[in-house]
């Protein structure tokens, strides 16, 4: 429960409003808030505590909003910056405590211009760009020592074109096709030894015809279709040597499933394997 010592106003006209310096408690009788108020209204330097002691907050109203400089206390980070009438304006830095930070501005309230993110040792990781509080540009992220982590373009908060990430020894991991914000065309996706993981299509942001996956050595492991983002048809999966592991029609298992009928997907391949219903 909070508790708060007030002076109320003694004003014309303004009768019960706070006035003044103002203090609230924690139920343990630690302090929680030391504030002060003009007509009711949070005006002048803030300070919140937690509930051990420690600071939370340390910022000042003016007229009920939030202004000027603020500092925040966090599990794991703290922020800094400024406010202006209520909405953060001007660089911000967040700072994490192992040793990164992510800074960058803010216009009335939205992100808007370069962020940056650092690990340990101010080595850039992150690099974004925002166009009034909407993504906006060439977005690149990097491994601590310096590699290229992923590579995108942002076109009016949606990404487009062409996204690639890369494995910490530079190997491709990924490439994403986007078209307005959606999954659209071939994804590929590559293992840390260069060889292909997953192979396939998207339509609109939803899996769509012939997807393959493979082992770490290049040999295949599974393949069927997608309609719509659903499994569709026999799909088969086979071990590193080309020996059956299971097969499935996936039209079929949902036609038990429709029944109520019990269907296991663990069994290996058999002639009793789920197929097709006449």
């Amino acid at each position: 429960m909070l508790r708060f010592c007030l002076r109320k106003s003694l004003k014309p006209g303004v009768p019960g409003q706070r006035h003044g310096p103002a203090r609230g408690f924690y139920s343990n009788g630690r302090k929680r808030t030391v504030a002060a108020y003009i007509d009711g209204l949070l005006d002048g330097p803030f300070i919140a505590y937690k509930r051990g002691g420690a600071k939370k907050a340390v910022g000042a109203y003016r007229a009920g909003k939030v202004h000027g400089a603020w500092t925040r206390w966090f599990r794991n980070s703290l922020d800094r910056g400024r406010y202006v009438e209520g909405e953060k304006h001007g660089k911000w830095v967040t700072e994490l405590y192992d040793g990164g930070r992510l800074e960058g501005g803010y216009d009335a309230g939205r992100k808007h211009g370069v962020w940056l993110t650092f690990a340990k040792g101010n080595a850039k990781t992150g690099e974004e760009f925002y166009e009034n509080g909407r993504p906006d540009r060439t977005w690149r992220g990097w491994y601590a020592d310096g590699k290229l982590r992923f590579e995108g373009t942002w076109v009016n908060g949606r990404k487009n074109g062409t996204w690639r990430s890369w494995h910490s020894n530079r190997k491709l991991e990924s490439t994403v096709a986007y078209v307005d914000g959606r999954r659209h065309g071939e994804q590929l996706q590559f293992y840390g030894n260069g060889k292909q993981r997953a192979r396939g299509h998207y339509a609109k942001g939803r899996r769509t015809g012939i997807w393959v996956f493979f082992y770490d050595d290049g040999s295949k492991r599974s393949e069927g279709s997608y309609a719509d983002d659903r499994k569709i048809g026999t799909w088969h999966e086979v071990d590193r040597k080309g020996a059956p592991i299971r097969t499935v029609d996936w039209d079929a298992l949902r036609a038990k499933m429709a029944q109520g009928r019990e269907v296991d997907l663990a069994r290996p391949a058999t002639p009793h394997t789920i197929q097709r219903q006449p």
